[in-house]
Protein backbone atom coordinates (compact mmCIF):
# COMPACT_ATOMS: atom_id res chain seq x y z
CA UNK A 1 0.00 0.00 0.00
CA UNK A 2 1.07 3.58 -0.57
CA UNK A 3 2.00 5.88 2.28
CA UNK A 4 -1.16 8.00 1.99
CA UNK A 5 -3.33 4.92 2.56
CA UNK A 6 -1.36 3.96 5.67
CA UNK A 7 -1.42 7.52 7.01
CA UNK A 8 -5.19 7.86 6.61
CA UNK A 9 -6.19 4.44 7.92
CA UNK A 10 -3.81 4.53 10.88
CA UNK A 11 -4.87 8.01 11.94
CA UNK A 12 -8.56 7.17 11.79
CA UNK A 13 -8.13 3.91 13.74
CA UNK A 14 -5.94 5.35 16.50
CA UNK A 15 -7.96 8.56 16.83
CA UNK A 16 -10.97 6.45 17.79
CA UNK A 17 -8.96 4.23 20.13
CA UNK A 18 -6.86 6.97 21.72
CA UNK A 19 -6.80 10.71 20.86
CA UNK A 20 -5.76 12.95 17.93
CA UNK A 21 -2.26 13.65 19.32
CA UNK A 22 -1.35 9.98 19.60
CA UNK A 23 -3.13 9.28 16.32
CA UNK A 24 -0.78 11.70 14.56
CA UNK A 25 2.23 9.97 16.15
CA UNK A 26 0.87 6.59 15.05
CA UNK A 27 0.27 7.84 11.52
CA UNK A 28 3.90 8.95 11.26
CA UNK A 29 4.99 5.64 12.80
CA UNK A 30 3.05 3.79 10.13
CA UNK A 31 5.66 4.93 7.60
CA UNK A 32 8.56 3.21 9.40
CA UNK A 33 8.09 -0.40 8.17
CA UNK A 34 8.67 0.84 4.62
CA UNK A 35 12.25 1.78 5.49
CA UNK A 36 13.06 -1.50 3.74
CA UNK A 37 11.96 -0.01 0.39
CA UNK A 38 14.59 2.35 -1.13
CA UNK A 39 12.04 4.70 -2.74
CA UNK A 40 9.53 4.94 0.13
CA UNK A 41 8.74 8.19 1.94
CA UNK A 42 10.46 6.90 5.10
CA UNK A 43 13.59 5.98 3.14
CA UNK A 44 13.76 9.43 1.58
CA UNK A 45 14.29 10.83 5.08
CA UNK A 46 17.61 8.94 5.17
CA UNK A 47 19.02 10.84 2.16
CA UNK A 48 20.70 13.60 4.26
CA UNK A 49 22.25 10.92 6.49
CA UNK A 50 23.45 9.05 3.40
CA UNK A 51 25.14 12.20 2.11
CA UNK A 52 26.76 12.83 5.49
CA UNK A 53 28.09 9.29 5.92
CA UNK A 54 28.62 8.49 2.22
CA UNK A 55 26.89 5.15 2.82
CA UNK A 56 24.04 3.78 0.67
CA UNK A 57 21.86 3.19 3.74
CA UNK A 58 18.61 2.62 1.85
CA UNK A 59 20.18 0.00 -0.40
CA UNK A 60 21.83 -1.69 2.57
CA UNK A 61 18.57 -1.96 4.50
CA UNK A 62 16.78 -3.36 1.48
CA UNK A 63 19.58 -5.87 0.86
CA UNK A 64 19.73 -7.07 4.48
CA UNK A 65 16.03 -7.38 5.32
CA UNK A 66 14.30 -7.28 1.92
CA UNK A 67 10.99 -5.55 1.29
CA UNK A 68 8.23 -6.90 3.53
CA UNK A 69 10.78 -8.78 5.55
CA UNK A 70 11.47 -8.45 9.26
CA UNK A 71 10.31 -4.81 9.35
CA UNK A 72 6.86 -6.00 8.24
CA UNK A 73 6.60 -8.58 11.01
CA UNK A 74 3.75 -7.22 13.21
CA UNK A 75 4.71 -9.09 16.40
CA UNK A 76 7.76 -6.98 17.41
CA UNK A 77 5.88 -3.77 16.69
CA UNK A 78 2.94 -4.88 18.83
CA UNK A 79 5.19 -6.08 21.66
CA UNK A 80 7.23 -2.86 21.57
CA UNK A 81 4.06 -0.75 21.64
CA UNK A 82 2.72 -2.65 24.65
CA UNK A 83 6.04 -2.41 26.49
CA UNK A 84 6.36 1.34 25.82
CA UNK A 85 2.79 1.90 27.00
CA UNK A 86 3.41 -0.25 30.10
CA UNK A 87 6.38 1.87 31.21
CA UNK A 88 4.57 5.12 30.46
CA UNK A 89 6.09 6.27 27.14
CA UNK A 90 2.79 6.77 25.36
CA UNK A 91 4.30 8.75 22.47
CA UNK A 92 6.69 5.93 21.61
CA UNK A 93 3.87 3.43 22.11
CA UNK A 94 1.78 5.31 19.55
CA UNK A 95 4.63 5.33 17.01
CA UNK A 96 5.19 1.58 17.42
CA UNK A 97 1.45 0.94 17.26
CA UNK A 98 1.46 2.73 13.92
CA UNK A 99 4.14 0.33 12.71
CA UNK A 100 2.03 -2.64 13.80
CA UNK A 101 -1.05 -1.28 12.07
CA UNK A 102 0.99 -0.76 8.90
CA UNK A 103 1.84 -4.47 8.91
CA UNK A 104 -1.78 -5.48 9.49
CA UNK A 105 -2.94 -3.16 6.72
CA UNK A 106 -0.41 -4.73 4.34
CA UNK A 107 -1.78 -8.12 5.37
CA UNK A 108 -4.91 -7.16 3.42
CA UNK A 109 -2.93 -7.39 0.18
CA UNK A 110 -2.18 -10.45 -1.90
CA UNK A 111 1.51 -10.41 -0.91
CA UNK A 112 0.74 -10.42 2.82
CA UNK A 113 3.25 -9.99 5.66
CA UNK A 114 5.51 -12.52 7.40
CA UNK A 115 4.72 -14.38 10.59
CA UNK A 116 6.88 -16.95 12.39
CA UNK A 117 5.26 -20.33 13.03
CA UNK A 118 6.83 -23.10 15.14
CA UNK A 119 6.94 -26.52 13.54
CA UNK A 120 6.52 -29.77 15.47
CA UNK A 121 10.22 -30.41 15.01
CA UNK A 122 11.08 -27.25 16.90
CA UNK A 123 12.29 -25.18 13.93
CA UNK A 124 10.85 -21.82 12.96
CA UNK A 125 9.51 -21.12 9.50
CA UNK A 126 8.05 -18.03 7.85
CA UNK A 127 4.35 -18.05 7.08
CA UNK A 128 2.64 -15.19 5.30
CA UNK A 129 -0.39 -13.57 6.88
CA UNK A 130 -2.59 -12.81 3.87
CA UNK A 131 -6.16 -11.76 4.61
CA UNK A 132 -7.38 -11.09 1.06
CA UNK A 133 -6.24 -11.86 -2.51
CA UNK A 134 -6.60 -8.18 -3.51
CA UNK A 135 -3.48 -6.42 -4.91
CA UNK A 136 -2.06 -3.33 -3.21
CA UNK A 137 -2.90 -0.95 -6.06
CA UNK A 138 -6.60 -1.82 -5.85
CA UNK A 139 -6.64 -1.17 -2.10
CA UNK A 140 -4.88 2.15 -2.73
CA UNK A 141 -7.59 3.09 -5.20
CA UNK A 142 -10.52 2.05 -3.01
CA UNK A 143 -9.61 2.50 0.65
CA UNK A 144 -8.80 6.25 0.86
CA UNK A 145 -11.96 7.55 -0.85
CA UNK A 146 -14.15 4.93 0.84
CA UNK A 147 -12.69 5.82 4.25
CA UNK A 148 -13.16 9.55 3.67
CA UNK A 149 -16.76 9.08 2.47
CA UNK A 150 -17.65 6.88 5.44
CA UNK A 151 -16.00 9.31 7.84
CA UNK A 152 -17.93 12.25 6.38
CA UNK A 153 -21.23 10.44 6.90
CA UNK A 154 -20.32 9.39 10.44
CA UNK A 155 -19.04 12.85 11.39
CA UNK A 156 -22.14 14.55 10.02
CA UNK A 157 -24.37 12.15 11.91
CA UNK A 158 -22.44 12.37 15.17
CA UNK A 159 -20.69 15.61 16.24
CA UNK A 160 -18.68 13.75 18.88
CA UNK A 161 -16.74 12.08 16.03
CA UNK A 162 -15.81 15.54 14.75
CA UNK A 163 -14.25 16.23 18.15
CA UNK A 164 -12.71 12.76 18.52
CA UNK A 165 -10.73 13.11 15.29
CA UNK A 166 -9.44 16.53 16.37
CA UNK A 167 -11.03 18.30 13.40
CA UNK A 168 -12.49 21.01 15.63
CA UNK A 169 -8.93 22.29 16.18
CA UNK A 170 -8.55 23.32 12.54
CA UNK A 171 -9.34 27.06 12.17
CA UNK A 172 -12.47 27.76 10.17
CA UNK A 173 -13.41 24.09 9.80
CA UNK A 174 -15.74 24.01 12.80
CA UNK A 175 -17.91 26.86 11.43
CA UNK A 176 -18.05 25.14 8.06
CA UNK A 177 -18.97 21.85 9.74
CA UNK A 178 -21.96 23.26 11.62
CA UNK A 179 -23.15 25.13 8.52
CA UNK A 180 -23.07 21.95 6.41
CA UNK A 181 -24.63 19.87 9.17
CA UNK A 182 -27.45 22.36 9.62
CA UNK A 183 -28.43 22.01 5.96
CA UNK A 184 -27.77 18.28 5.49
CA UNK A 185 -28.64 16.51 8.73
CA UNK A 186 -32.30 17.50 9.13
CA UNK A 187 -32.99 16.19 5.61
CA UNK A 188 -31.14 12.90 5.58
CA UNK A 189 -29.34 11.98 8.79
CA UNK A 190 -31.65 13.06 11.58
CA UNK A 191 -35.23 11.99 10.82
CA UNK A 192 -35.62 11.43 14.57
CA UNK A 193 -35.45 15.18 15.17
CA UNK A 194 -38.08 15.87 12.54
CA UNK A 195 -40.65 13.29 13.69
CA UNK A 196 -40.18 11.53 17.02
CA UNK A 197 -38.27 14.48 18.49
CA UNK A 198 -41.16 16.88 17.79
CA UNK A 199 -43.65 14.51 19.41
CA UNK A 200 -41.43 14.00 22.46
CA UNK A 201 -40.94 17.73 22.99
CA UNK A 202 -44.66 18.35 22.85
CA UNK A 203 -45.53 15.53 25.25
CA UNK A 204 -42.63 15.88 27.65
CA UNK A 205 -42.20 19.65 27.19
CA UNK A 206 -38.52 19.28 26.43
CA UNK A 207 -36.37 22.03 25.00
CA UNK A 208 -35.33 21.64 21.34
CA UNK A 209 -32.18 19.60 20.87
CA UNK A 210 -29.11 21.78 20.48
CA UNK A 211 -27.16 21.33 17.30
CA UNK A 212 -23.96 20.73 19.24
CA UNK A 213 -25.31 17.91 21.39
CA UNK A 214 -22.98 14.93 20.92
CA UNK A 215 -24.51 11.60 20.05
Amino acid sequence: MRHRTHLLLTYVIVAHLWDPKHALAAALGSLLPDLDHPSSVASQALVPLEKATLLPLRRLINTVVGHRGILHWPVPWAFGAFLAWWIGHTGLAAVLLGGCLHCLEDALTVRGVPLLVRRDGGRWRVWNLRLTPVPSDKWDAVLPPATVLLLCLVILACPSEFHTLGLDRIPGLEKMYWTVREHVCPKSLHPFDAHVGTFAREILRLEPMAASTPC
